[in-house]
């Protein structure tokens, strides 16, 4: 590899155009990823023989890893931890966004019950906003009404962060882990991710590698993230769609990434 390396940066070129130069560096980089890809791939597959043996680093026993299925890799590392990899499809943006939109729904209904809560047990009283429609309210009366609303605000959503991140760890009724209403509703799922590398020849799928399951430290983060701050700066908030593969800003903190479910 060293020596091809070699004989290329000796080679040169000319490729005639701008637009010719960058098919062949998307080629390339194309070629880079696939071979890292193959690498990998062999790597876990090495790990995979040595764990299935019961003998880890040093001769340590280790427990068997679980067997491949549906194509995955299951691997158990010297310290013990399970890691998966496993080909996905990457789902649309327009997807995507259709299965938050189905989420603020149930969320909508998540703090209509708790603000019902609320009055049932006279800790929230509504007749002091009464002043809100009258033909004496002005603006300065819209902004304190809202200020004092700002804490339960915060509290709904707390409590929609928590509820998201115990479904994407461990599911609740027919939910399975990783899935709200929403993304149950439009195929999807959340997957640990810790590597991913794309499928040469298939834009659409992707090469993941992550725990099989993801922490409820890491579910936590994530939708904390994404609903105290990414979802109060709405329309802004689609730049966090910035990153490959349709990642988010909160999916790439949260060492997470949402895939097609299989």
């Amino acid at each position: 590899f060293s020596c091809q390396m070699e004989s290329l940066k000796r080679e040169k070129h000319d490729y005639g155009s701008a637009h010719a130069y960058a098919d062949a560096w998307r080629k390339w980089m194309a070629d880079t990823h696939a071979w890292y890809a193959f690498h990998h791939m062999m790597a876990a597959q090495m790990v995979s023989g040595v764990a299935s043996m019961g003998v880890g680093v040093g001769g340590a026993p280790q427990p068997a890893a679980a067997a491949p299925q549906n194509g995955n890799t299951v691997t158990v590392t010297a310290a013990g931890v399970r890691v998966g990899t496993a080909t996905y499809t990457i789902p649309s943006f327009a997807r995507r966004i259709l299965a938050e939109l189905i989420d603020c729904v149930f969320t909508f209904a998540i703090k209509i019950v708790f603000v019902y809560l609320l009055i049932e047990f006279d800790i929230l009283d509504l007749t002091r906003y009464e002043r809100l429609i009258n033909e004496h309210a002005d603006l300065q009366t819209l902004i304190d009404i809202t200020h004092e609303l700002f804490p339960l605000e915060v509290i709904g959503k707390i409590l929609c962060s928590l509820l998201e991140a115990y479904l994407i760890s461990y599911g609740f009724g027919g939910l399975p882990a990783g899935q709200t209403p929403g993304k149950n509703l439009m195929g999807l799922t959340v997957i640990s991710c810790h590597q991913v590398f794309p499928v040469v020849g298939n834009p659409r799928q992707v090469h993941v590698s992550g725990l099989l399951s993801v922490p409820f430290r890491h579910s936590l983060q994530r939708s904390l993230f994404k609903n105290v701050l990414v979802n109060s700066l709405i329309p802004l908030s689609s730049i966090v769609y910035v990153f490959n593969y349709n990642r988010a800003l909160y999916d790439v903190t949260a060492n997470t990434i949402v895939v097609r479910r299989q």
